[in-house]
């Protein structure tokens, strides 16, 4: 415990010196602004200002124990959040209790507005330093960020994964979404194109990201070339995003499977998968595995997503959403 205090106030000591000077010129500002008239200091301020300084050391300590016991030293001051202000707002407010209390048992009681006004400029004082240093943080790493050449990213697919992976990569500082291959004009500003290699050399893509899971072998197997032979950075998450809703589509079960098998989709029973895969169309999901002669029973897919989603809704009450 005694290295966690020393430490805190060796890596913070700059920032206590600061507020030893804001605490002090908080209620010094206030008197001059209180009583400081035509040039002159109204008489009764002499008397106030006396009690002030009289208990200010005192007050000054007992501000920096309390900052140090409300965590205002453990180096927030680097990552300052909206959140954190609650500290701040206690710590500030129970040092003002201890300055009433202080001044009235040991030194006299300075008038309510002196307490009032000179708390005030306190909070704003103690606020400044800590959220100015993160501003100035803030500012340092995006200077930072831009010395770093970002990564020019395009991502395969238009749909709620494809918009996904978008929204997660706005917020790397590598990478930088610029255009998505797929249906349509527009997904969250980027443009949307249909052709994947004419997008890569109208954009000068460095990676490239395929987040569909309908899209084809044949375009992946040709995607893949593409980045070999211009050597360009590629994730395929397509087989990933096709079971991480916990269902297994037909085609894939299909492909594991050597031996006949009867397909059942509500009262209609297909006696082998070639039959059911020439009369069905569509996304189908398997429901269930049963008997010897290994039924395989199926429901249709509406989305990449719906039973995933469908099942989170009916547990939680509410819709998915990736914003």
């Amino acid at each position: 415990m005694k290295n966690k205090w020393f430490d805190q106030i060796r890596d913070n000591i700059w920032v206590m010196v600061m507020d030893v000077i804001v605490i002090n010129a908080a209620y010094l500002l206030t008197f001059f602004l209180r009583y400081y008239v035509h040039s002159n200091f109204v008489p009764a301020a002499v008397l106030f200002v006396s009690q002030y300084l009289k208990f200010a050391p005192f007050y000054t300590v007992l501000c920096l124990v309390v900052f140090a016991l409300f965590g205002l030293y453990n180096g927030m001051w680097r990552y300052a959040r909206v959140d954190d202000m609650n500290r701040i707002i206690a710590a500030n407010a129970v040092a003002t209790v201890l300055l009433i209390l202080g001044t009235t048992v040991f030194t006299g009681r300075l008038p309510f507005n002196i307490y009032a006004i000179g708390a005030s400029f306190q909070f704003v004082f103690t606020v400044i330093i800590r959220y100015a240093c993160r501003i100035y943080e803030m500012e340092r790493q995006k200077l930072a960020s831009k010395e770093v050449r970002q990564r020019k990213v395009m991502v395969v697919g238009t749909g709620v994964n494809a918009t996904g992976m978008i929204s997660y990569l706005e917020g790397d500082s590598l990478y930088k979404p610029v255009v998505a291959v797929g249906a349509g004009k527009n997904l969250r500003g980027l443009p949307v194109v249909e052709d994947a290699e004419e997008a890569i050399r109208a954009y000068g893509i460095d990676c490239v990201i395929v987040a569909n899971p309908d899209y084809s072998d044949r375009k992946r197997e040709e995607l893949r070339r593409i980045c070999e032979e211009n050597k360009i950075e590629l994730h395929d998450y397509s087989g990933f995003l096709k079971n991480q809703s916990g269902s297994l589509p037909l085609t894939e079960l299909t492909r594991v499977i050597s031996t006949g098998a009867k397909i059942k989709i509500g009262d209609t029973v297909y006696d082998s998968i070639e039959q059911a895969m020439g009369a069905l169309n569509g996304r189908y999901t398997v429901v269930d595995i049963t008997g010897k002669d290994l039924t395989i029973e199926i429901r249709e897919s509406t989305n990449d997503m719906g039973d995933w989603a469908r099942d989170y809704k009916r547990v939680t009450g509410e819709d998915v959403s990736f914003f």
